[in-house]
């Protein structure tokens, strides 16, 4: 394997990661200075929420009831699901779930009598299946049928797999009699590995400490008519329980926010509420949650009903609220998210800094199905390195000023298709 790639790939010499780290800690912007590698593929679990992306039809998936399958190739985002920290959250039904996770290796009738199962419900992440053979998969796969037949449902149990086994999965006679249902994940798209190494970095530069502001920004003001849209929501059967208002987060637009909505007793308190926990919540594109529920309501809404209109000039108002136009200092901050290469020193020229991060995501999603043995967020984190670390110094081959033509080659040599072993 070429130096290079094996210190991409495998983790940096002494003197290549003080020369990296020297460089990256010199980044534009930073609020605060940490000793930490911000695009590492292993990161402490207290800030494991911040290093990852929320994937919502993934998540989607994971939360329907029942006992099921989920098939996905590397890069679909199983790792990550399994890694991040959901102890207690609610279905798609409403119901609280329990997340337990267990190995294939002790899921057996006498493990699972072992434990006393409480009255929530529980689902039972089962990784690592790609190590068993067909017998032990049918072993298991059968197990936790009886187990979620026994209980009544009140155990779920997910077991993931790879694509490869799709196909013999698929003919279990679980599968062909509907009780066991297969579902696939969607691999990484470009937009979401693009979030994902702008998320890393936006959380590293404020020290992993306030990430969580980053991901749903504080807003100084409220609403400033609060009552306006309270008195109008007061008027949507919607509001009139719990089960009617979280039928509304079916939709696609909302459906993440559903697990955490409120439960208040009362039509007045689910309404304030709301108000107040959607309006803290923005999506990937900064798209407010509130004003999302809003048109969300306003298409449920017959177009020759008042209400309609009333929504429409509401979430006119909110929308300039959440998004008040940006101040010179504002505008000219970095946008982590887009492009934060855009201040990168040691690049040629402007155009290597307009695409360095789409030359990362297009060495990783070129490889596609063959991208061996790790996920593509793992090679977009290391890609990432790798550029960076190139522009550092860290390789006398590759002396700064960096142009696109450095880049590909890097992907390249990655890749095991140039340089000299």
């Amino acid at each position: 394997m070429h130096p290079i790639a094996r210190s991409i790939r495998y983790g940096f010499t002494g003197t290549e990661y003080d020369k990296y780290l020297k460089f990256i800690n010199g980044w534009p912007g930073v609020q605060q200075r940490v000793y930490m590698d911000p695009f590492a593929v292993n990161v402490p679990p207290d800030i494991l929420d911040a290093a990852y992306v929320e994937r919502p039809a993934v998540e989607e998936q994971i939360y329907r009831t029942g006992n099921s399958v989920i098939v996905g190739l590397k890069g679909s985002g199983k790792t990550a699901l399994w890694q991040r920290s959901r102890p207690i959250t609610k279905d798609l039904s409403g119901r609280d779930v329990v997340f337990l996770r267990m190995s294939p290796e002790i899921v057996t009738s006498d493990c699972l009598t072992r434990h006393h199962w409480d009255k929530k419900k529980a689902k039972i992440l089962i990784d690592d299946t790609e190590c068993l053979n067909e017998q032990s998969l049918v072993h298991l796969i059968d197990t936790t049928q009886q187990w979620h037949d026994k209980t009544s449902g009140r155990l779920d149990f997910i077991v993931f797999a790879n694509r490869e086994r799709k196909a013999f999965i698929e003919g279990l006679d679980y599968v062909k009699q509907g009780n066991l249902e297969v579902y696939d994940l969607p691999a990484w798209k470009d937009a979401e590995l693009r979030a994902l190494l702008g998320q890393r970095l936006a959380a590293w530069s404020t020290g992993f400490i306030d990430y969580q502001s980053f991901k749903e920004p504080r807003r100084a003001a409220g609403i400033t008519n609060p009552s306006r849209l309270y008195n109008l929501l007061e008027n949507f059967d919607q509001f009139n329980s719990n089960e009617n208002l979280q039928a509304v987060f079916v939709d696609k637009r909302i459906v993440h926010w559903r697990s955490e909505l409120p439960q208040p007793g009362t039509k007045a308190s689910r309404i304030s509420r709301t108000i107040a926990y959607l309006w803290g919540r923005e999506n990937k594109k900064g798209e407010n949650g509130l004003v999302l529920f809003l048109y969300v309501l306003r298409d449920l809404t017959n177009p020759e009903d008042r209400r309609a209109v009333q929504l429409d000039e509401l979430i006119k108002d909110l929308e300039s609220e959440w998004h008040p136009p940006l101040s010179a200092t504002e505008a000219s901050s970095s946008d982590y998210t887009r492009n934060w290469a855009k201040e990168m020193l040691n690049l040629a020229d402007d155009d290597t800094r307009r695409d360095f991060i789409s030359t990362i995501i297009k060495g990783v999603v070129a490889v596609g199905a063959d991208q061996g043995e790790w996920d593509a967020p793992i090679h977009a984190l290391n890609l990432a390195r790798g550029f960076i670390a190139a522009c550092a110094g860290c390789w006398p081959q590759y002396r700064p000023p960096l142009s696109i033509a450095h880049l590909n080659a890097l992907v390249s040599i990655y890749w095991g298709k140039g340089g000299e072993e």
